[in-house]
């Protein structure tokens, strides 16, 4: 019975999870945030 609510529960978290991508607000997302070209070449070196 816990296994049927769990795999409802997830597909329906994909469902949601798949429709914001598809939908162009995750690619807004990182299109309005600015990158700190500092802040990336020390993490470059970091790693």
């Amino acid at each position: 019975m816990a296994t049927i609510v769990g795999q409802a529960l997830l597909a329906a978290s994909l469902e949601v999870l798949v429709g914001k991508i598809v939908s162009g607000e995750f690619v807004e997302l990182f299109r309005s945030t600015k990158l700190d070209d500092a802040l990336l070449e020390k993490l470059n070196i970091t790693l």
